[in-house]
């Protein structure tokens, strides 16, 4: 959220309310809705138990979900590029 606000842009600031009011639901029409209009998936590999969706064409939000503890962890706001780094460690 930090580096959103520093950045600047209202756009993702903006979508980034929707997310979290989305994600603080977290039920089956929120999902929904995540999944299509945010893009919101698994990530794969060294990233596995991560999800990313997307705030607008390059910001992406990390965050995992802790079922047993009806958590939502959000990890991280970046770009592509960025997410290419953490996802090649």
């Amino acid at each position: 959220m930090q580096k959103c606000r520093r950045s600047g842009r209202k756009d993702v600031l903006s979508s980034f309310d929707e997310v979290g009011a989305l994600l603080s639901v977290f039920n089956a029409p929120a999902r929904f809705v995540l999944r299509e209009q945010w893009k919101d998936h698994d990530l794969k590999g060294s990233m596995k138990g991560v999800r990313e969706l997307h705030l607008s064409f390059d910001a992406v939000v990390l965050y995992r979900v802790h079922d047993k503890e009806r958590v939502i962890a959000l990890l991280n706001v970046i770009n592509h590029e960025e997410l290419e780094k953490l996802s090649s460690r």
